[in-house]
């Protein structure tokens, strides 16, 4: 089978494929959201550590 055989089975077959729920699309919705906030909040305290961090040597004369 070739190339061209098989992506016009897959482009058939997309349409076939069940729509995700509303339920299920909020809840993606929500889930992404929450690990953006995550993710903002562990780049903050990287950021502070590291500021932190580099003050200290600051004051310690390094």
């Amino acid at each position: 089978m070739d190339y061209k055989a098989i992506m016009e089975i897959m482009e058939q077959e997309q349409e076939n494929q069940p729509m995700a729920s509303e339920e299920t699309q909020n809840a993606y919705s929500a889930l992404d959201d929450a690990i953006n906030v995550y993710a903002e909040a562990v780049q903050k305290d990287a950021f502070y550590f590291g500021y932190i961090t580099a003050m200290k040597q600051m004051k310690e004369g390094k």
